[in-house]
């Protein structure tokens, strides 16, 4: 049991409290401390943590308490139950303001103006019993920060509108859900995905957002937030990502991490990574590391000076291929070996862990990126290009969904034509991979689409037949 007003008025110990917070962990908890009169004496659990070099949060976890004494910052602190300071200074300043109100509320000229309230003294207030039925009426408890996402039916769903990509979903899923299902966040994940261009690296993101969301209350509902890198090419481009400074040209246009303020649980996709300024790259793996990104002056609704990152998930994405490695000498010495996985089930987090390590020394190799941007990240998978039943997948679901842009509904494509589509896009989608095909296929079919549902009803399902130079769209009996 300790004593709160005792431990603030102790100001030989404060250096203690950095010490453990700055070299043990960066959390210290102080379970079943009773508070000062001003607070009821009650009894509560305060939690210190440390985020980067200083900065401190100190959370009440039995808040809301009632308070009476004068400072309006301890007040706020005991009704909310966070307050977050910038460094050490300002949490010793804190502390000290509390032991000072503490001792003008116990001295006797304070007394003869206020009188504290004591559960011992005083009766807590309480409506009426006839306003509400009190058995009836419950007090809701606080939101988690945990998220459970169904791993099976996000998997499934993902499996069904990108192709090729099995494996990886699975990986993509895993790590997701490991990460939004902790209670104790202190840093975003990161996941780097990589390979050939179309191959469904950001859509993957996208789509994971998009079905994660049709299972998930509002309170926690994913918020995705793409950032194209060839944005920020220049280090001016900066405030993209954090703002701009008061005072300087765009200080009301909100930066990337401005979401937060508003979706604590955002997505963010940072496409083609390579592409972006050095010091944005820096910026970016700060926050990565500590968890938090200032604010540029700005501050929050609820008075911080900086944005939570610990429960985003951060993709990365580039189009950088493992086949683009530097050759050094006459040849490249490095090879990649993972370590064979037998027909017995194999723990997924260590198939995740064997990739990320020998596509780590991929990345490196390529020379695109610098060593301690790759050592960063929570996981690398490389998406490989799309061949056989995959392109064969992804083509038939191209003209369906050019059909549905006319809303139209295929039930059937014959061979002759889908061959014709296969053979005369093979070529470009080896190259460019599902954006090339998307966009062949709404050349090819769109206007036969177009004067089909002209003539005829809404979601008309129809077959599509002839050849590509004869496009017969026909009503399915």
């Amino acid at each position: 049991m300790f004593n709160w007003e005792r431990l603030c008025a102790d100001t030989s110990s404060y250096a203690s409290l950095h010490n453990e917070l700055m070299y043990c962990g960066g959390r210290y908890v102080l379970d079943d401390v009773v508070m000062p009169c001003s607070c009821a004496n009650r009894h509560c659990t305060i939690v210190f943590n440390c985020y980067g070099s200083e900065s401190v949060s100190m959370q009440c976890q039995d808040a809301p308490i009632a308070y009476s004494g004068s400072n309006s910052q301890i007040a706020q602190w005991l009704l909310s139950g966070n307050i977050y300071f910038n460094n050490f200074n300002e949490l010793d300043r804190f502390l000290m303001m509390f032991a000072a109100d503490s001792e003008v509320i116990s001295s006797s000229g304070a007394a003869a103006q206020r009188q504290p309230y004591c559960q011992s003294q005083q009766a807590p207030m309480t409506l009426p019993k006839s306003l509400y039925d009190n058995d009836s009426v419950t007090v809701p408890t606080s939101v988690s920060d945990s998220i459970i996402l169904d791993k099976q039916q996000l998997t499934q769903a993902l499996a069904e509108e990108l192709f090729g990509q099995d494996d990886n979903i699975k990986k993509i899923v895993h790590l997701m859900h490991n990460h939004l299902a902790a209670k104790e966040k202190r840093r975003p994940i990161s996941i780097f995905l990589f390979g050939a261009p179309g191959t469904g690296k950001s859509a993957v993101a996208e789509l994971a957002v998009k079905n994660a969301n049709e299972h998930l209350d509002d309170e926690h509902k994913l918020f995705f937030r793409p950032v194209d890198c060839t944005q920020v090419q220049e280090r001016t481009d900066i405030s993209r990502l954090i703002g701009a400074a008061p005072g300087y040209v765009g200080f009301d246009e909100p930066g990337a991490f401005s979401v937060l303020e508003d979706h604590p649980y955002t997505v963010f996709v940072f496409e083609e990574i390579e592409k972006a300024d050095k010091n944005a790259t820096e910026v970016i793996m700060q926050a990565m590391e500590t968890g938090r990104q200032e604010t540029n002056g700005k501050t929050l609704k609820d008075g911080r000076s900086f944005y939570d990152l610990s429960k985003c998930v951060i993709f990365f994405t580039s189009n950088v291929m493992s086949s683009d490695r530097k050759q050094m000498g006459f040849s490249s010495a490095n090879t990649y070996h993972c370590e064979p996985i037998s027909d017995k089930p194999v723990n997924i987090a260590r198939l995740v862990s064997a990739e990320t390590k020998a596509n780590k020394k991929k990345l490196l190799d390529t020379g695109a990126f610098r060593k301690e941007v790759i050592s960063r990240m929570t996981a690398v998978i490389e998406f490989e290009r799309l061949t056989g039943d995959a392109v064969k997948d992804i083509a038939a679901k191209s003209i369906r969904d050019a059909a549905m842009t006319h809303r139209l509904c295929v039930d059937r494509i014959e061979t002759q034509v889908f061959q014709e589509f296969l053979n005369e896009t093979c070529g470009e989608t080896e190259e460019f991979g599902a954006r090339e095909l998307r966009r062949e296929a709404e050349n090819f079919f769109g206007d036969a689409f177009l004067e089909y549902s002209l003539s005829h009803s809404d979601y008309a399902h129809i077959t599509v037949g002839g050849c590509l130079d004869d496009i017969q769209v026909l009503g399915t009996e």
